[in-house]
This record gives structure tokens, sequence and C-alpha cells, in this order.
């Protein structure tokens, strides 16, 4: 119970995925960013009520996401998603591992954080690994 309100179980597993195109210098000329957010939902004997639900990725909800209240730079989380993407596009791998970040994952770099407000930690890790993959 959370305030006197019976609470259901929930979980959630959150799969961040990239994909990089690269010129023959190993600039990357497309970048595409996108997390799976899948949330599980039980009622109270613990059976799993959501299981038909379709479901979709933060770039597939675009505005159903509903992050943009929340942003702080009112854009949803897919327009900053494709900002970071973009920001990467003319960069190497080792030149986007090197973005300015604080303590907790957040862009400190100017370029970015006026279009970025999300942590980057888990996509510029995928990215790299994307970039490993494509060679």
């Amino acid at each position: 119970m959370v305030d006197g309100k019976e609470t259901l179980p929930l979980a959630q597993a959150d799969t961040y995925v990239a994909a990089v195109a690269m010129d023959k210098d190993g600039k990357a000329v497309g970048v595409v960013i996108d997390t799976a957010q899948v949330k599980i939902k039980f009622d109270a004997k613990g059976v799993v009520t959501n299981r038909e639900d379709e479901l979709k990725t933060k770039q597939e909800l675009k505005e159903a996401y509903n992050m943009k209240s929340a942003s702080g730079i009112s854009k949803e989380w897919f327009e900053q998603a494709n900002a970071l993407a973009k920001w990467m596009v003319g960069k190497t791998a080792d030149q986007i591992s090197k973005l300015a970040v604080d303590e907790k994952g957040y862009p400190t770099d100017k370029d970015v954080v006026a279009s970025v407000t999300v942590n980057v930690t888990e996509y510029l890790a995928v990215v790299a690994e994307a970039f490993t993959v494509a060679k």
C-alpha cells in the first residue's frame, strides 16, 4: 500500500538500441537511437494483465511518451534522441565518447544541452557498441 491505496506489482525492462552508419574515415554519417521501455503489469494474484498490449519504442510513441512538460526545454524524448543523434553525425566513436556529462550522466556540453536534457550514459554506450559492430 502507498498512501492508503493498494498498489499492484509492476516490472519494467529498458532496452537501449542504436544503429550507426559510418564513412571510410570512421565518422558517423547516420545515427539512430531508441529505447524499448517495456512495462509489465500484474493483478493482485500476480497474473500479467497487459500481455496483449502493443509494445512500442520511445521513437514509435513520439508525443504519446509525454515527456515534453517534464523536459525543461519543451521537447519530447524522440526529439531529444534525434538531436543527440544529429550531434553525433560527422564524429568518430572516440569523439562521441568524449561528450561532456555530469556525474549523473546528463550532458553538459553547451551545444548538446540546448536540445538534450535526458541522461545519455546508456546511449553513448550503445552507440559505441554500434560503431564496433559496424566496422
